[in-house]
């Protein structure tokens, strides 16, 4: 049976690396299906690959928690595959390997994901045993105990982790009492008070068919994918009850923190309000972060940080979408001695991207990039399936991924510096430096 398994999974593996140029050429043939029981399916065939991938996006993650069950989402999804209908934990995880099916369950802030990657032949049972995961997970008391112990012993080793804490408390002072400001792993009070009837209450009232995102990707026809899926999730309730709190205001002025920690070197974030993904501007603000920290080598951040003064292995920007707001967020890790420079440097730089904005030049070369590199998010199945989910949860339109680069292309110089004066001019930036930083005036 083991040699059956490791076959199996060579198998899947191969396939998945021999798929990245094929799913490429087909990734914008998006077909809207219904299925006969009523899910919405964005479905992409792809018929030289013999691999079947699922995402499912549910509306409320971690941030639905309640505030005195911090981890809720986290203990539960962690569970789904510890067991599941008339099959334990043991029985289910062996019925998973032996035919070579990767199943995930993780959330974020706002939402829960899911997904299923299976081998064409294998899909009967891979879609079985999904649909008994998400729809009678048995939530037994050893899973509980030994899940939960393992994610108690995960706050504890993240407690001691400079970057994790440095981004805690950065969305703490970002957010204030926000849901969120709250770890997504949950506290250890919080874990501690969940109960089996918690995790079957969370089942009941935050899994259901009101509230998903399907995609998907494979070598079957319309009418098979339609009768898999509703085979699978046909057992969900009708409804959930996942509630959206008000964001809160962020800081008015400039806001550092430092928090001591004995390391060789300095972890710091920074960032600020941004766009949310709906706003007319996005892409414009989208190349903006680009050009500023998340074009790897070329970004302006990484050329005066590390190229031309050597002060920084790692610094970075990028931009993040949550419900009724968006982010800019970068970071930089560095000695001690070295990160007030660098912090100052990067302060310089949104300084002059708000006064002079971007060049003709930098703005050709990031649509460049960004339109080059879109391609290559589509090299798996399942890349594409979680893009069809995003696009979705985003209220994107279905041709999205044909004129994605149309929108990029689309944005002007003075469309960019623009947004950039939007964004950057007397807009609060909020930094978290952890470690022993030198030359750092605290009054700040």
């Amino acid at each position: 049976m083991k040699v059956y398994s490791l076959l199996n999974i060579f198998i899947l593996l191969t396939v998945f690396f021999l798929s990245v140029f094929s799913i490429t050429t087909h990734a914008a043939n998006v077909e809207r299906v219904i299925s006969p029981g009523g899910f919405e399916i964005w479905y992409v065939r792809e018929k030289s690959i013999p691999v079947i991938a699922l995402s499912i996006g549910f509306i409320g993650g971690s941030s639905s928690d309640p505030i005195n069950k911090q981890g809720l989402t986290s203990l539960a999804l962690n569970l789904l595959n510890e067991g599941a209908g008339d099959l334990d934990d043991k029985q289910f995880q062996k019925a998973v390997a032996d035919k070579a099916i990767r199943m995930r369950f993780r959330s974020g802030r706002d939402f829960i994901r899911v997904s299923l990657q299976t081998l064409s032949k294998n899909r009967e049972e891979a879609f079985r045993l999904f649909g008994l995961a998400l729809t009678k997970p048995r939530f037994d008391l050893p899973a509980i105990n030994r899940v939960r112990s393992q994610l108690l012993s995960d706050i504890a080793a993240q407690a001691k982790d400079p970057q994790t804490l440095a981004s805690r408390r950065w969305y703490k002072a970002m957010f204030g009492n926000h849901p969120y400001s709250r770890s997504s792993i949950g506290t250890v009070n919080g874990l501690m008070s969940i109960s089996r009837n918690d995790l079957q209450e969370f089942r009941n009232n935050r899994i259901g068919k009101s509230d998903i995102f399907i995609g998907a990707s494979g070598n079957i026809s319309v009418s098979e994918i339609s009768a898999l899926v509703d085979s699978a999730l046909s057992g969900l309730p009708d409804g959930t009850n996942n509630s959206r709190i008000d964001i809160s205001l962020p800081p008015s002025v400039d806001h550092l923190e430092i928090i001591d920690m004995e390391i060789p070197q300095s972890i710091a974030v920074f960032g600020l309000r941004s766009l949310t993904r709906d706003d007319p501007d996005f892409y414009a603000a989208y190349i903006l972060n680009y050009i500023l920290g998340g074009g790897g080598f070329t970004s302006r951040l990484y050329k005066e940080v590390r190229e031309n003064r050597g002060l920084a292995y790692s610094v970075y920007s990028y931009l993040q979408s949550l419900n009724d707001v968006g982010l800019l967020v970068g970071g930089v890790a560095t000695r001690n001695e070295a990160i007030s420079e660098s912090l100052s440097i990067i302060k310089h730089e949104l300084s002059l991207l708000s006064n002079l904005g971007v060049t003709q030049g930098e703005l050709d070369d990031a649509k460049q990039a960004i339109t080059g590199g879109f391609a290559l998010r589509f090299g798996t199945g399942l890349s594409v399936s979680e893009m069809l989910v995003s696009m979705q949860v985003q209220g994107l339109g279905i041709d999205y991924i044909q004129k994605r680069n149309d929108y990029i292309n689309a944005v002007t110089l003075s469309d960019i510096n623009s947004v950039a004066r939007r964004l950057l001019s007397n807009t609060p930036l909020v930094t978290v430096i952890v470690g022993s930083p030198k030359g750092i005036n605290r009054a700040n």
